[in-house]
């Protein structure tokens, strides 16, 4: 019983500290489209991918743009200079120092991560009937607008 309230002291703990308050948004920085700082702390958007930093896709005229940079960029603007909560679902299992987070974002009740989806800037993992090896694929296919560029 003694060792249950340990936890979860420690684990309420945690997760008031990994809470940005209002007011701290300039601590917030958009690394790419699905992973932010908070508060010196990194944060990978649980269940969604969007085009890495570097990936080139094709628009709907058929030339290729900076999907990755777009969607950082898109991000960032929706983030603005408001403050950011995340809520930590523990660590990344290939990057150990990044935590898996979903996060909010001051004033809206929508997460982050169903934003990017919804702006088709992100794909949805976890409505995905595939494998991992797949969603990866999938995710470096995934465009803001168009089919990736070879």
């Amino acid at each position: 019983m003694i060792t249950k309230t340990v936890i979860v002291v420690a684990m309420t703990a945690l997760v008031a500290a990994f809470r940005v308050e209002p007011g701290s948004a300039n601590d917030v920085t958009v690394k790419d489209g699905d992973t932010i700082t908070v508060d010196g702390k990194t944060c990978r958007l649980d269940a969604i991918d969007a085009p890495e930093l570097d990936q080139v896709c094709l628009n709907e005229a058929g030339a290729t743009m900076p999907c990755g940079r777009e969607a950082r960029e898109r991000l960032a603007q929706y983030i603005g200079a408001r403050a950011v909560r995340c809520g930590d679902n523990g660590p990344d299992p290939v990057f150990r120092r990044r935590r898996i987070c979903v996060c909010t974002v001051e004033g809206e009740t929508m997460s982050i991560n169903q934003w990017l989806v919804r702006q088709g800037v992100a794909i949805d993992r976890s409505r995905m009937g595939v494998t991992n090896q797949m969603r990866t694929t999938l995710a470096r296919t995934a465009v803001v607008r168009g089919a990736a560029a070879s």
